[in-house]
């Protein structure tokens, strides 16, 4: 199902835009939990890559993720990842290791964010609804 925007504060975008930059010059990753419209948390993961062009969520990152949701009563519904090198748009590589056509992907390339879905090797842009909070 395709979905035309996502909720997301604007403390939550502060922080991923925070994340990157203190990332650079690798990328930084980190997992989205919220419910289908709206992201309401942000866990930051290590890049077990450590690199300027590619990313790997470390693992025991993302089941504390999960466990996080699910304290929450949430899902992890997405992941990020910056470009601090390139644009915010999914990059060949995003696009080939995307398996779930449903779960959000998140570019930033300060001072952009930028929210996708993919689908069967396809990139779509989701528009973000910024909230006050």
């Amino acid at each position: 199902m395709m979905i035309p925007a996502i909720r997301i504060g604007k403390t939550i975008l502060d922080e991923l835009l925070c994340h990157a930059t203190e990332s650079i010059p690798n990328e930084c990753c980190g997992l989205l939990i919220g419910q289908s419209d709206e992201i309401v948390h942000l866990c930051r993961a290590r890049n077990v890559n450590e690199s300027p062009t590619e990313f790997l969520i470390h693992p025991a990152d993302h089941f504390s993720a999960i466990r996080d949701a699910r304290s929450l009563d949430m899902q992890v519904i997405g992941s990020y990842h910056s470009h601090p090198n390139g644009l915010a748009i999914p990059s060949a590589t995003d696009v080939v290791q995307s398996n779930d056509p449903n779960f959000l992907q998140v570019i930033i390339s300060p001072p952009n964010i930028r929210c996708y879905q993919i689908v069967e090797g396809r990139y779509f842009e989701v528009q973000i609804v910024t909230l006050a909070v």
